[in-house]
């Protein structure tokens, strides 16, 4: 298996990727339509798991991910995704810096942004059902 960090990331553009009026969009990826590559972004993502596990690759890190993960992924983490052992669906949503900035000045001071981030790898959570 090639080594996520072996390969240099393409960067991903808001002007191709996002909604030029929302400077968001969100997508439902189901890993046997799509073509994932080592990239990173001029913009910030969430992305949940819905279905199945995969591998992810993330700043030199590798994960096994599974439904119920919740991961907020930073416009400079490099990241890729890998099936396991079968399929696997996630719900993607992606969104400029300008509304990420609302987003913190809405919640204020008291939110601790740079927990968000500085950390060295992407803040990542397992939801319930």
């Amino acid at each position: 298996m090639q080594q996520f960090c072996d390969v240099v990331p393409k960067r991903l553009m808001a002007s191709r990727h996002l909604d030029e009026v929302s400077e968001c969009r969100f997508r439902h990826v189901r890993d046997e339509t799509e073509k994932f590559v080592p990239h990173c972004h001029e913009y910030y993502e969430i992305f949940l798991m819905i279905k199945g596990k995969a591998l992810h690759g993330v700043n030199g890190k590798t994960d096994l991910i599974e439904a119920g993960t919740l991961i907020f992924i930073r416009k400079d983490d490099a990241h890729d995704y890998m099936s396991v052992d079968g399929s696997f669906e996630f719900a993607n949503l992606a969104f400029s810096e300008g509304t990420l900035r609302c987003l913190f000045d809405y919640l204020g001071d008291g939110f601790p942004a740079s927990t968000l981030l500085e950390s060295e790898y992407p803040p990542e959570v397992h939801l319930t059902d």
